[in-house]
C-alpha cells in the first residue's frame, strides 16, 4: 500500500529531511504551511496520515480533521525534540513504520472513544495484512461487526490508497 502524507510545516529543511526519509520507502508527501492549506488538501486528496507543526495550527483545526476525517491519523512533530530536523524526520518515519510505535493512549491524552477503536481497528487490520476473518477473531468480534465498523470509519479508503 503506497501511503501519501500530508506534512504541515513552514520549515524547508525540516520538510526536505522528513521526505528524505519516507519517500524512499514508498511514501508520498503533500506539504501545507497552516491550518487552511491543509483542510484544502484534505479536501482534494487522501491521505492515510497528516503530520502537523502545532505551532502552525490550532487546536481548533485538529478537532476539525479529527471530527471530519476520523479514520486519518494526525501525527504531531514532537516538541521535545526541539529544532533537531533529524531527530524530528526520524521521529515521524518511526511513527509511521514502526509496528512496534503503535500506542494506542499518548501521556496526558483523552480522545473520544471512537478514535481509541479506530486506531485499535486499523492496528489489528495492518497486523493481519487485512485479513479480516484473522482480525476479527483476534479482536473477538464477528466478521460481520468487524465489516460494519470498517465502513463506519472508511477504513476501506485506507487500504485502497495507494
Amino acid at each position: 500500500m503506497k501511503r501519501t502524507i500530508i506534512l504541515v510545516d513552514a520549515d524547508l529543511e525540516r520538510r526536505r529531511l522528513i521526505a528524505a526519509q519516507l519517500e524512499p520507502k514508498g511514501t508520498g508527501i503533500l506539504t501545507a504551511e497552516n491550518g487552511p492549506q491543509v483542510i484544502a488538501t484534505l479536501e482534494s486528496s487522501t491521505p492515510t496520515a497528516v503530520v502537523v507543526n502545532p505551532a502552525l495550527v490550532d487546536a481548533e483545526t485538529i478537532e476539525n480533521i479529527t471530527r471530519t476525517w476520523p479514520h486519518l491519523p494526525v501525527i504531531m512533530l514532537d516538541a521535545k525534540l526541539g529544532h533537531d530536523p533529524i531527530a524530528q524526520a526520524k521521529a515521524v518515519a518511526e511513527s509511521l513504520f514502526n509496528p512496534r510505535s503503535f500506542q494506542l493512549v499518548q501521556p496526558d491524552e483523552i480522545l473520544p472513544f471512537q478514535q481509541y477503536e479506530r486506531r485499535i481497528l486499523i492496528h489489528a487490520l495492518e497486523t493481519t495484512g487485512w485479513n479480516v476473518k484473522e482480525t476479527a477473531r483476534r479482536l473477538q468480534i464477528g466478521r460481520a461487526t468487524l465489516y460494519r465498523k470498517i465502513d463506519r470509519y472508511s477504513l476501506r479508503e485506507r487500504r485502497n490508497a495507494g
